[in-house]
């Protein structure tokens, strides 16, 4: 059934299916009093003036109830599915403890990969659609989800298995990503060439013949591996037809961003080491940073990339949550104010990031991150005055609605 969106009080939007950088990133595309044309597949037909938009005869109406229409966000950078807890690591921080030092004295990624080892799949999409749905409710409509907390063939299937029953089900659209190298498994810390090897010759040919992921992932960090052991992985995910994903130089200038470059990486993510002539390469490559302003407020590291810096050199970046045990924010409504006022990111270039930028780094910005005539209407309904207002509001979930392909989905209480 088409639908018509009515009552909106104004559409905010970036336009386009390409990453927008530089001034752009803050020129939205506005309609005051506006309505929104659905078409039978959840697809946009027409936005524009409410006065001269044709609601075609037997379409439903849908009521905006004045608020501002904006787009779903997009969160490209997830660890939604894991198990156990570790809010215990907050002392070791407060005291002064690194995220490698934590990570030595039995907290970090190797904590949650021993809890997530020994759950079931079904607690896993439990708690995995627990927090998805939280997520939908802060506004986001596209989310990319890493596994990553199994680190061996096994439980890496079976964190994506339960990744996979949660993209069948839940209403956020779910990207799965294959997080292949999160960090060097106890067991083969003094064989890190084994576990490279297990990963080309059995994690990725297993998990592609399953199809469970869109995406592999790999982290090029300090405390993490190498360029070079990153390489035959990426390259391995590439021959098997995976998009690739960089976590890059999040602890030290290791070589991450000129990987992802040089392998035409979808995007390289964190980037807090790197500099302004990695970015540049990054941008000549086409490769998205995706930068989640989250992680080193929790991590207490306090360094963010500058976007001033960025948007007067062009570069074309995303936003995210970085949401995982050690992180744990569902908003990107957070997101984009903490972009704001850690990274100096103007709001409404804030918006293009978490929108736009951010469905390009997915390979999705042909089909979601505007509201555009061909996109999938995936909308948010927003009680603020202004783009400006919604971005940098830190104490409240502003999203009243949400639309799912043109279907009402959260309504305001």
């Amino acid at each position: 059934m088409v639908r018509v969106l009515t009552n909106c009080r104004a559409v905010a939007t970036p336009l386009g299916r390409r990453p927008v950088g530089g001034a752009a990133m803050a020129r939205l595309h506005e309609v005051a009093d506006a309505a929104v044309v659905i078409d039978d597949d959840g697809l946009i037909l027409e936005v524009g003036p409410a006065a001269k938009v044709k609601a075609p005869p037997g379409a439903e109406g849908l009521d905006a109830g004045g608020a501002l229409v904006l787009p779903g966000l997009v969160d490209p950078h997830t660890h939604a599915v894991y198990a156990g807890d570790r809010s215990f690591e907050v002392e070791h921080k407060v005291a002064g403890k690194s995220y490698l030092d934590i990570q030595q004295l039995g907290g970090g990624i190797h904590h949650t990969v021993a809890e997530t080892r020994r759950a079931s799949i079904d607690t896993l999409v439990e708690g995995g659609r627990r927090r998805l749905d939280e997520m939908l409710r802060q506004g986001t409509t596209t989310a990319e989800v890493k596994s990553g907390y199994g680190l061996d063939t096994e439980s890496e299937v079976k964190v994506l298995r339960a990744v996979e029953r949660l993209r069948v089900e839940a209403t956020v659209d779910v990207v799965p990503t294959l997080l292949a190298a999160h960090v060097v498994p106890r067991e083969f810390e003094r064989a890190r060439d084994v576990f490279v090897s297990m990963v080309v010759t059995e994690m990725i040919p297993t998990v592609v013949r399953e199809s469970l992921a869109t995406f592999v992932d790999v982290w090029c960090d300090e405390g993490a591996f190498t360029a070079d052991e990153c390489r035959p992985m990426l390259e391995a995910g590439a021959r098997a037809g995976l998009g690739l994903r960089v976590h890059a130089d999040e602890f030290a200038r290791a070589g991450g961003a000129g990987l992802a470059a040089e392998l035409h990486a979808s995007s390289a993510d964190h980037l807090l080491f790197a500099t302004r002539d990695d970015f540049r390469l990054l941008q000549e490559a086409s490769v998205v940073p995706v930068l989640p302003p989250a992680a080193p407020l929790v991590t207490l590291l306090h360094r963010w990339p500058d976007a001033r810096q960025l948007i007067a050199d062009e570069v074309a970046f995303a936003l995210a949550t970085d949401f995982n045990p050690n992180c744990q924010l569902s908003s990107m409504q957070r997101a984009m104010a903490l972009a704001v006022y850690q990274m100096r990111c103007p709001p409404r270039a804030a918006l293009t990031a978490a929108t736009l930028n951010a469905a390009c780094s997915l390979g999705r910005g042909d089909t979601v991150g505007t509201v555009e005539p061909g996109k999938v209407a995936d909308l948010l309904l927003v009680d603020a005055p202004s783009v400006d207002a919604f971005v940098t509001d830190l104490s409240a979930n502003r999203v009243v609605g949400v639309l799912r392909k043109g279907v009402p989905v959260v309504r305001a209480p």
